[in-house]
């Protein structure tokens, strides 16, 4: 069975439905899952299920996930939910204003919560240095580069190898999380 197409966002509303970190991170196991109950999302996210129903919720109300089946767990019903597509991407050409400014919100609000990841984790890499198995420090890597069209295709493709190479070696067992955040931006020549 062939994977299906992305999820293209072309509405505002969907934007603000997965701008949220909880959300992102919601959209990024399903992508992995493709279906999942709010019990299992709290178990690959490390989110506990309360914080989740939330975004879920607004995620299904504009169509980002869908129920895909109700199952009975115990006398009660446990909704399994589906990603309708293999990935969510914006539709590069949905540039009205109002499209824009929840794309750009949405930007900063993943932007602040990297932040905040990046200094926690440097404010306490001293603890972890003392303890045994500790993980590696933070590290920031900006880099500008004049790219061919042949070149920014193979940047791409790299890209995706990196996030196949985290799918495949996520740990459910393991509490901790490495958060990989890779953002390439094509500028307009300057001249």
């Amino acid at each position: 069975m062939p994977a299906p197409p992305p999820l293209v966002l072309r509405r505002p509303d969907q934007v603000r439905a997965v701008s949220s970190p909880v959300a992102h991170r919601i959209v990024s196991v399903m992508e992995r899952l493709r279906r999942a109950t709010v019990a299992e999302l709290a178990d690959r996210t490390g989110i506990e299920a309360g914080s989740l129903y939330y975004h879920v919720r607004k995620m299904k109300a504009v169509g980002v996930l869908i129920e895909h089946e109700r199952r009975s767990t115990g006398g009660r019903d446990e909704v399994v939910y589906e990603l309708p597509g293999r990935e969510v991407v914006f539709d590069p050409d949905a540039v009205g204003p109002v499209f824009l400014r929840e794309l750009a919100r949405s930007v900063r609000t993943r932007l602040r919560w990297v932040e905040r990841v990046f200094t926690a984790s440097l404010e306490t890499r001293k603890k972890r240095r003392s303890a045994r198995n500790s993980p590696p420090d933070p590290t920031l890597h900006q880099h500008h580069a004049r790219l061919s069209p042949t070149d920014r295709k193979e940047l791409y493709r790299r890209i995706e190898e990196l996030e196949q190479f985290l799918v495949d070696r996520d740990d459910p067992e393991r509490r901790d999380f490495t958060n990989v955040t890779v953002v390439v931006l094509p500028e307009a020549d300057a001249s």
